[in-house]
């Protein structure tokens, strides 16, 4: 007999049915022969050939270790004559992935309540499909969408669902490849607890303010950090403006409120109940509000004063008077009446007290008159009934300054005397003129103090070094020293 069956055959490995049928041109017994070197890995049921144990790809266990299995088979007809020459079969074991995908994604995440929109992506080191266990115990919790695992309803930190009611919930993930090969790892998604309480406003919820009050606040306080701003619910917000934290009344040029007025309330009402909306919104975006009423309470009229800040003169010589206005006005309806005004040392005024009209002014001759070579400075304060006095008292910086100015000219004591340059920086030369007696020298401050001294002067010229000293005026003061009596002169000199 002749044997038709193929000689070559391919298996995948791990393959546990494969079966080779040997056929032949007429019937036949079939056997397995020894030729082939690999005979003893088979096993022949009939004209069924197949493997004793799974070929493994790996695991070679054919004589060549090729995974190329050669087995010979033989075929006898009824007449006992055997099958022409040697047929030999070459059975090859083909490689098959059976790795199982590893799944690349954290093994763990973390979610705030709440969160909507939570997604974990599942990712591994080859392409697979993904799909949830049930080793974990939370998985029915989860939606699974192509590679996005999501929660079936917002979690809540505050009423966990997963199994161990410990905010921590646990899937399986399982990635499976195209030949079928499953990776597993375990996930845990950690949800954490959020802030969602609103902050409570603390400050009271009502406020009282007597119409004209121009420095009112009002405190926002919360039982939190937060941040504040007005809402729209009052009706009366756009009358007032916040401040960090104070709301006062919108009283500024160009703004929409004024100074409170009960004959002419502008709340929306016309109440005189000025009502707004205050919101206090924390680090976390919890915003809290609440309502607040400002009552502006009736007053009886009362005069207001206005002062200037200040009151400068210019400088003055030690002795002699400047005078300059100051005008106290009474922007108000009603008189005011100025009970006393008192000034610093070095000034004075002509008007004490008295009662100023309502929408007149005052103007009070102050007077300046230094009595030494300084500066002076201080505070004139007005005593009144204004209401806008701070306990009954507005003041106002004063300002002047004395100085020292000679009132001899040197010439006609000393003729020919003169000093050089004036003003002097570095030197200042003194030409002295022909005296019997020696002379001596100071050269004195406009404070008085004595900055140079020399008690005989010889010769006709002197170098003073003023390098040293402060811009300014000074004055040289030149004395004989005669035994009949001494001459004195005094030269202003300018130091730059």
């Amino acid at each position: 007999p002749n044997i038709t069956s193929a000689a070559t055959a391919t298996v995948p490995e791990n393959t546990t049915d494969f079966t080779y049928t040997i056929t032949a041109n007429e019937n036949a017994t079939f056997a397995l022969g020894t030729a082939g070197g690999d005979e003893a890995l088979f096993k022949l049921e009939g004209a069924k050939v197949s493997f004793r144990e799974a070929p493994d790809f790996e695991m070679k266990k054919d004589s060549n270790k090729d995974n190329v299995y050669k087995l010979e088979l033989k075929a006898t007809d009824v007449a006992g004559n055997a099958n022409a020459g040697t047929f030999i079969l070459s059975i090859t074991v083909t490689d098959v992935d059976e790795i199982a995908p590893t799944i690349t994604s954290p093994s763990t995440a973390t979610v705030a309540k709440n969160t909507t929109n939570f997604a974990y992506t599942i990712t591994a080191n080859e392409e697979a499909t993904f799909a949830l266990g049930t080793a974990g115990g939370d998985e029915a919790l989860f939606n699974l969408a192509a590679n996005k695992v999501s929660f079936k309803a917002a979690p809540d930190f505050e009423n966990p669902k997963d199994a161990d009611r410990d905010n921590v919930y646990k899937l399986e993930l399982k990635a499976t490849d195209a030949a079928g090969n499953t990776g597993k790892k375990m996930l845990s998604i950690t949800v954490t607890d959020v802030d969602d309480t609103a902050p409570n406003i603390t400050s009271a919820a009502t406020a009282s303010v007597p119409e004209n009050k121009t420095d009112f606040t009002y405190t926002i306080t919360a039982n939190e950090a937060a941040t504040f701003a007005l809402g729209t619910a009052g009706g009366d917000e756009a009358l007032f403006k916040l401040a960090a934290n104070k709301v006062s009344f919108n009283t500024a040029t160009g703004g929409t409120g004024a100074v409170p007025d009960f004959e002419n309330p502008k709340d929306a009402d016309k109440d005189n109940v000025y009502k707004l909306e205050l919101k206090a919104t924390d680090a976390a975006g919890n915003t809290g509000k609440k309502m607040l009423s400002i009552e502006v309470t009736d007053v009886a009229d009362q005069a207001t004063i206005a002062l200037p800040e200040t009151l400068a003169f210019a400088d003055t010589k030690v002795g002699e008077t400047l005078v300059k206005d100051l005008t106290i006005s009474n922007p108000s309806a009603v008189d005011l009446k100025v009970t006393e005004i008192t000034y610093p040392a070095g000034f004075t005024g002509d008007w004490q007290s008295g009662i100023i009209a309502a929408g007149g002014s005052k103007v009070v001759k102050v007077s300046f008159k230094p009595t030494e070579a300084k500066a002076y400075t201080g505070t004139i304060t007005v005593e009144s009934d204004a209401m806008n006095a701070n306990a009954g008292k507005n003041t106002l910086s004063v300002s002047g300054k004395g100085i020292l100015v000679t009132g001899i000219e040197p010439q006609s004591i000393f003729p020919g005397l003169s000093l050089f340059p004036n003003p002097a920086e570095d030197l200042l030369n003194i030409k002295l003129p022909n005296q019997s007696s020696p002379v001596s020298l100071q050269l004195v401050d406009v404070n008085g103090q004595v900055v140079y001294e020399r008690n005989t002067v010889k010769g006709d010229e002197l170098n003073i070094d003023v390098s040293g000293y402060k811009s300014g005026v000074y004055v040289l003061v030149v004395r004989t020293r005669a035994a009949k009596g001494s001459k004195v002169a005094k030269w202003r000199v300018v130091i730059n």
